[in-house]
C-alpha cells in the first residue's frame, strides 16, 4: 500500500487508508452481503418448494403408498445445517461492515475530535487555517 505520510489521530490510519482501502473492503463486503442474502432467499424458497411439491403430490396421489414420502430427518438435518451455515456468515460479513463503520466516522467528517470541514484543518489535527 502506498502511504501519503499523514496518519489520523485516532486510529492511526494513513490517509491511504481512506482513499483507497476502505472504500474497496466496503464495496467486496458490500456484494459479499448481497450474494449471502440471495442466497438465503434461494435456500429458503427451495425449501418451501419441495415442501409443497411433496404436499401436493400426497394428496394427487390418494395418500397411497407409491407417493412420494415427506424428507427424512437427515435431509431436514441437512438443511437446517446449511441455513445455519449461511446465517453464521451473513452475521460475520455484518460484524466485519460495523467493524469498518467505526472508520467512516473520521473520514465522513461525524468525529467529535476532528471537524467537519476537509479544509479548516490537516489530517492530523495540528495545523489550522486562519
Amino acid at each position: 500500500m502506498t502511504t501519503a505520510g499523514d496518519a489520523d489521530p485516532i486510529f492511526g490510519k494513513d490517509v491511504s487508508f481512506y482513499l483507497l482501502s476502505l472504500p474497496f473492503y466496503d464495496d467486496v463486503l458490500d456484494i459479499a452481503i448481497a450474494i449471502l442474502l440471495l442466497t438465503i432467499a434461494v435456500w429458503f424458497a427451495g425449501r418451501l418448494f419441495m415442501h409443497r411439491a411433496t404436499v401436493l403430490i400426497h394428496s394427487l396421489s390418494g395418500g397411497g403408498a407409491l407417493a412420494l414420502q415427506p424428507q427424512s430427518n437427515n435431509a431436514q438435518a441437512i438443511w437446517l445445517r446449511q441455513g445455519m451455515i449461511l446465517g453464521a456468515l451473513l452475521c460475520v460479513a455484518f460484524a466485519a461492515n460495523r467493524f469498518l463503520a467505526r472508520y467512516h466516522l473520521v473520514a465522513d467528517g461525524h468525529s467529535k475530535v476532528l471537524p467537519a470541514h476537509p479544509m479548516s484543518t490537516s489530517i492530523s489535527g495540528c495545523r489550522h487555517m486562519t
